[in-house]
């Protein structure tokens, strides 16, 4: 199976958790990092006013500030295609949005009809006490602080908890939000993805599969287990930022704010649509192989 995943180097992923999925869905992945990363409403004129995850104003840019940022961005991510080996999938219903598959709970399987009723009820084991998606405010109604505590101390011995983990807590201090705050729930979603990964394995799952809600229309993805699964890379691409630059930047403020005016754009407490950095134009004319 040939599948696309972004990152920030030519490096072969490990292939434990890692997500693959189609060029158009590794390009935009590239672009929903970056607008997730720090948010942009259009503040009138020839001004985007760059908002935190509460949506308070951090600083004041021009559209062409945000251009250049978002180039030297995509300039410093590669988009390769790996051949992954993958025989026997487990279907997902993508309902996590940004957050460890984990955190959707016994939602993930709402459609999926491979599983047995023994398998179900041992999935519901899994995430016990949760039932559906799990909330922030779900982990700490239903877990004591002891019990929290007694999952991140335990995820601090396994070093796929730890990478896990640390990538939310970069993510958390990214945005803008405490993760002291947000520990908590974020240690509690890692440990039910890998719980999930384990009982997945066990029964003979090699991949998650999921058709993606956020990205390149509904296009398949696939999450890998497994360490051996991902072969080297078969072809990787670089950014074009001259291109992106000569053929966005002179319509991108507008293109931008008719987004904003449509009600497509980021709001403070809203989500982000998967093209308004791309200016309308398809993201895979922007990159070349290397």
């Amino acid at each position: 199976m040939e599948l696309f995943h972004g990152s920030k180097s030519h490096k072969k992923p490990d292939g434990v958790l890692t997500h693959f999925g189609s060029m158009l869905a590794a390009c935009q992945r590239v672009e929903s990092i970056f607008a997730t990363k720090e948010r942009r409403v259009y503040a009138g004129g020839s001004e985007l006013a760059v908002i935190d995850y509460r949506g308070r104003i951090k600083r004041i840019e021009d559209f062409e500030e945000t251009l250049a940022s978002f180039a030297d961005h995509a300039g410093n991510t590669f988009v390769s295609k790996f051949d992954i080996r993958v025989s026997n999938s487990l279907r997902l219903d993508d309902c996590w949005d940004d957050d460890p598959i984990g955190s959707g709970g016994m939602e993930i399987f709402k459609t999926n009809d491979q599983l047995s009723q023994k398998q179900r009820e041992e999935l519901k084991a899994v995430f016990s006490p949760f039932a559906g998606i799990v909330y922030p405010q779900h982990v700490y109604s239903m877990l004591s602080t002891d019990e929290i505590r007694k999952i991140t101390k335990a995820g601090q011995k396994n070093y796929i908890f730890k990478r896990e983990y640390e990538k939310r807590e970069e993510r958390s201090r990214s945005i803008g939000e405490d993760f002291k705050i947000a520990a908590a729930h974020e240690a509690v979603w890692v440990d039910l993805t890998l719980r999930l990964r384990n009982w997945a394995m066990a029964n003979e799952f090699d991949g998650l599969v999921y058709s993606s809600a956020h990205e390149a229309d509904g296009a398949e993805c696939c999450v890998t287990l497994r360490h051996n699964q991902v072969l080297d890379p078969l072809e990787n691409y670089e950014f074009d930022r001259q291109k992106y630059m000569d053929m966005v930047g002179p319509g991108f403020r507008d293109y931008f704010k008719a987004q904003w005016e449509e009600g497509r754009r980021t709001s403070p407490g809203g989500s982000s649509s998967t093209d308004a950095y791309w200016g309308g134009f398809n993201p895979l004319i922007f990159w070349n192989p290397s």
